[in-house]
């Protein structure tokens, strides 16, 4: 199938299952945590029932997941994933939209801002072999132009950078995942980040294996 799938959950491991399986029918997959996404980015959207319950009013065309089978739901998979299952849903779902071409908003892939300029040009250096169409900085200006100018699927920074003026990278950053949800921005830092909820994910040490493993999960064709 050439199509595009949300997958809402905070359990990361069934984050990964269920991304693997997907990718068994070649289809890529974004993980969230909550709904602050545009729905209509995607082909499909899975969401464990626990959300779906607590946060959705509306009546989407989702495919819920969960533990214990809910006749309610038109689409409902249950855990622990079974490939013939999803496969049945997919076949259902996809047949006669998997044809359309699925149109991205991204511009570009990573913008890459590094404190150290060695860890810069090595990073960057990795992230090229994964995928085209990135930039490195290595000043603030610079990281206003870009955000104010092109689109990223990932943003990737060193938190020690941004600190010293949290209130205004705060906003700034903010401002840009709420105009592009599907983006994602991952701070480097060995200490504990507080009230930056346009992050998707801190970490700390991070070796080049797991900068592959990161753009491999947040970006499915690289």
């Amino acid at each position: 199938f050439e199509a595009s799938v949300a997958i809402v959950n905070n359990d990361e491991l069934e984050n990964f299952l269920l991304a693997n399986l997907l990718s068994y029918f070649g289809i890529e997959s974004t993980c969230f945590k909550n709904l602050s996404f545009d729905v209509n980015d995607f082909h499909l959207i899975f969401i464990k029932d626990k959300i779906l319950n607590e946060n959705v009013k509306k009546n989407y065309d989702f495919i819920v997941m969960g533990r214990h089978k809910n006749t309610h739901y038109e689409y409902f998979l249950t855990l622990p994933f079974e490939k013939k299952d999803l496969e049945n849903i997919l076949q259902n779902k996809l047949d006669k939209v998997c044809t359309l071409k699925f149109k991205t908003p991204y511009q570009n892939n990573v913008l890459l801002f590094k404190q150290n300029d060695f860890d810069a040009t090595l990073f960057f250096n990795i992230i090229e072999k994964q995928c085209d169409k990135n930039v490195c900085i290595n000043s603030f200006s610079q990281l206003k132009q870009e955000l104010s100018k092109e689109t990223y699927r990932l943003i990737l920074l060193d938190y020690e950078l941004i600190k010293f003026d949290l209130e205004q990278m705060r906003n700034l950053l903010s401002a840009y995942k709420k105009q592009h949800p599907q983006s994602h921005i991952i701070f480097f830092s060995k200490e504990k980040v507080r009230d930056f909820d346009c992050v998707s994910e801190v970490l700390s040490d991070v070796s080049r294996n797991d900068l592959i493993t990161l753009l491999r999960k947040y970006l499915p064709k690289a």
